[in-house]
């Protein structure tokens, strides 16, 4: 096991031993418990560069702070993030002084921080057939076709139908853009859907149908001739998507951005699939904010094996065997401080609603 997994069982182990009231999800922290040696195992397969390991241990170190929180929601800021958040509110502050109309996290993620392109590994180019999937207000879809250019072609899959009317009012002036209202799914079919804005999902309790589609239907009733790109972000449904992309897949092996992080082994569930289906695929992880959304797998064909070689050459090998009781203790150490700085925080601000309603209510007594 690696190092940094290693500590993190040994510090959830110690927290679990306690068993404090203040303990937080007691199941979440037990299923990532059993789980540690599966992510071990997907971090050692799939990601071979420095940075990505970095952020695969982040993101776990993150999700077991999360575990042992007992109030869910609060900013947790535990050293080496990859999106320190004081540069996170500057992007926040840049984003809504260049467009303060659009959603401020999907212009961060698409037009500030390119989210969806590992440039000259896995990115959209000049020429290239894009499906993007969950294309919501349309940001990501423009961003690709002007990648792409007048020679490329983007399909913008949005099963959300207010959503879709934002699309097509964004990109109606762009000709190399096709609004598909559809969800990508295993199966082609209708679903229950809950809209909710850019978090909208197929959810067997929503209230609305709505389309769905493989997209290995979509390119045999377009006869696309290839597809050089595919961009998911649906809200969980990645791995369904992916099995209704199966032939696409195979055939064509497309550069492939995909969210990571609504479930909690997709970091390493998705990239399994990715390579049952083309067992060439290489992978990287990157991390856009400081909080638990926004990790994007780029799923790297085997034509661009030579730049992910270039990447994966700045990782040096990882001891995994030797125990080290003072990298544990700093690890628990850190989580505890982390814990404690926002129990500390949720009290103050009890405190402080508690001191508002007060002097709120003594306003509202007649006077003595």
């Amino acid at each position: 096991m690696s190092a940094t997994l290693r500590n993190l069982r040994e510090a959830l182990r110690a927290f679990k031993n306690l068993k404090l009231p203040l303990s937080g999800d007691n199941n979440h922290c037990l299923f990532l418990l059993q789980c540690l040696d599966m992510l071990d195992k997907g971090r050692a397969d799939y990601y071979r560069d420095l940075i990505s390991q970095q952020v695969f241990d982040w993101i776990c170190r993150l999700r077991a702070a999360q575990s042992l929180c007992p109030t869910p929601g609060l900013d947790f800021d535990l050293a080496n993030c990859p999106m320190p958040r004081e540069r996170w509110q500057a992007l926040a502050l840049e984003a809504a002084a260049q467009a303060p109309a659009e959603d401020p996290l999907d212009y961060i993620e698409v037009w500030l921080l390119h989210a969806y392109s590992l440039p000259g590994i896995c990115e959209v180019e000049a020429g290239d057939v894009v499906l993007d999937c969950g294309a919501f207000s349309g940001g990501s879809s423009l961003y690709f076709a002007r990648k792409a250019g007048p020679s490329g072609r983007v399909y913008g899959f949005e099963p959300d139908a207010a959503n879709l009317l934002l699309f097509k009012e964004k990109t109606r002036a762009e000709a190399n853009i096709v609004p598909v209202r559809a969800a990508a799914w295993r199966e082609d079919g209708e679903g229950a859907f809950i809209a909710h804005g850019m978090q909208g999902a197929i959810n067997a309790a929503g209230s609305t149908r709505v389309p769905l589609l493989r997209l290995d239907s979509f390119a045999a009733q377009e006869n696309l001739p290839k597809v050089d790109f595919i961009k998911m972000d649906i809200e969980g449904a990645e791995a369904e998507a992916l099995e209704g992309a199966a032939d696409i897949i195979r055939r064509h092996q497309p550069k492939m951005a995909l969210a990571a992080y609504h479930k909690p082994l997709d970091l390493t569930l998705l990239p399994a699939l990715a390579r049952s289906l083309c067992p060439g695929y290489s992978f990287a992880l990157r991390h856009f904010t400081p909080d638990a959304c926004e990790s994007i797998l780029y799923c790297i064909p085997p034509r661009h094996r030579a730049a992910y070689s270039r990447l994966r050459a700045a990782a040096p090998p990882e001891a995994r065997e030797k125990e080290d009781p003072a990298a544990q203790a700093a690890c628990l150490l850190e989580i505890s401080l982390e814990l404690s700085r926002l129990l500390r925080r949720q009290s103050e601000s009890l405190e402080r609603c508690i001191n508002e309603y007060q002097a709120a209510l003594a306003g509202t007594l007649p006077a003595a």
